[in-house]
């Protein structure tokens, strides 16, 4: 399966709350979210308080938007943070500051950096 870098949502259909991210590469990201899930790990505490509340089959995983120019991608994410995120979702406003990192062998190089 080829990468998919896109915007994409977490949405919870018991609360109606939203978490809009942004990956180089979909399924490992989505793979990666459900791990910290699952586990109870995640970092973004209060949708890990709904999930382990509402339970996995209350969340729907999306894409918003394929991205095919890596330079855009997280000023769309913050492009629909601002849209369609309240102050009640899974979002900070600044979410989408963080660095974007892409593992190259021995080496990562970080982008995005605002």
């Amino acid at each position: 399966m080829k990468k998919v870098a896109c915007v994409y949502s977490i949405a919870n259909i018991s609360s109606n709350k939203i978490y809009i991210g942004s990956t180089v590469n979909y399924k490992k990201r989505i793979q990666k979210h459900l791990s910290l899930l699952r586990r109870d790990k995640h970092i973004n505490k209060q949708l890990q308080e709904d999930f382990n509340k509402y339970g996995e089959d209350n969340f729907i995983f999306d894409i918003l938007l394929e991205v095919d120019d890596l330079d855009d991608l997280r000023d769309l994410e913050k492009h629909y943070i601002d849209i369609y995120c309240t102050e009640d979702d899974y979002n900070s406003k600044y979410d989408s500051y963080a660095p974007l990192t892409f593992k190259l062998s021995d080496q990562s190089w970080v982008v995005g950096i605002h």
